[in-house]
């Protein structure tokens, strides 16, 4: 990144997870969304998440508002106010990642290719 001298920043920027309103930002860039886009998306007036998002305000009925941006998001509800995620939504991150690991091949359990199921063999003459 560079200064407005010209010297380069040497320190990568990493956003701060810790307010409501960088979690709603967080989750508006991971869609590719911009603040109108995502407000209206989730059924929530663009001024409002502007006020949110930009200026740090925080609704006035958090967990509704909350519970809004995940439905249509995806997103962790308990995360979007909290910033930990629930309970029910770090199991589903296990299951999740159990699904996609990847399955190792037939030989590497000692199954070979030749091998065929007892009924499924080919017939012989």
């Amino acid at each position: 990144m560079l200064a407005k001298d010209g010297a380069t920043n040497q320190r990568p920027w990493v956003p701060s997870l810790g307010t409501f309103s960088s979690r709603i930002a967080l989750v508006r860039h991971l869609l590719g969304m911009n603040v109108k886009e995502a407000a209206l998306s989730c059924g929530i007036s663009p001024a409002s998440w502007r006020q949110w998002e930009i200026h740090g305000s925080l609704p006035r009925d958090v967990v509704t508002v909350a519970r809004t941006i995940a439905a249509h998001t995806g997103a962790d509800a308990t995360w979007i106010i909290t910033g930990e995620a629930s309970a029910n939504a770090l199991e589903i991150s296990k299951i999740d990642d159990a699904l996609h690991e990847e399955t190792p091949p037939a030989e590497a359990e000692g199954v070979s290719d030749d091998v065929r199921l007892e009924g499924l063999e080919p017939p012989t003459f």
